[in-house]
């Protein structure tokens, strides 16, 4: 049986805090396969929509939907690291990606219009998020035309120093969708080529996957 397709409206969920200056992995690596991956989609179809959220101990709503590629790229430039967090409330992402997107009471008996879709670009290696609270996360996550994934760009770990292997365990045990009917992506990298790689595996429509 066929899959079906529907544009998406895709929401980069990008992180700001300043650890991103010392990776090797910078921001403007970071910018650039977001660029390359909003060409790349509007060529798939033009009807594909696209926002920022910016991320630093809370979630920002930094650019509405657009369907202009150039208007997310001006947003994209504009876009710089912050300051160090210690933390990043979960929650609050979840929230205001709810207030952002339309919530279609069908029952299931169809998709609407456009699916949504986050990609939360993380790169800290020393901070664990955390969930304040829960629901508004499995409240997404029940519905059929909704997805969340994530692309953990972190440094090697340092005994002392870092830990990017629990905030990897965070993101597989709390942001993976069990819907049966989909999968989320959880993705990590150390690597420039591997980053580029994955950002290239997160084209296809989530509707699509296995």
């Amino acid at each position: 049986m066929d899959k079906p397709f529907r544009p998406e409206k895709i929401i980069f969920c990008l992180d700001l805090s300043s650890e991103i200056t010392s990776s090797k992995i910078s921001l403007d690596l970071v910018k650039h396969a977001i660029r390359n991956y909003v060409y790349t989609k509007k060529k798939m179809s033009s009807k594909h929509e696209f926002a920022i959220i910016g991320l630093t101990d809370t979630a920002i709503w930094y650019q509405p939907f657009s369907k202009d590629p150039e208007e997310i790229i001006s947003s994209l430039i504009r876009a710089s690291p912050q300051n160090y967090y210690e933390t990043l409330d979960m929650t609050t992402l979840f929230d205001i990606i709810t207030q952002n997107i339309e919530i279609v009471d069908d029952e299931g008996s169809s998709l609407p219009e456009f699916v949504f879709r986050a990609i939360m670009i993380y790169c800290r290696s020393s901070t664990v998020p955390k969930f304040t609270d829960v629901q508004p996360r499995d409240a997404l996550f029940n519905l059929p035309y909704f997805f969340f994934d994530v692309m953990y760009l972190h440094d090697k770990p340092q005994h002392g120093k870092n830990c990017p292997q629990e905030v990897f365990d965070f993101f597989t045990a709390e942001c993976e969708s069990s819907r049966d009917d989909t999968s989320s992506y959880i993705l990590e990298t150390s690597r420039v080529h591997n980053f580029f790689n994955d950002m290239a595996h997160l084209l296809a429509n989530p509707l699509q996957r296995p």
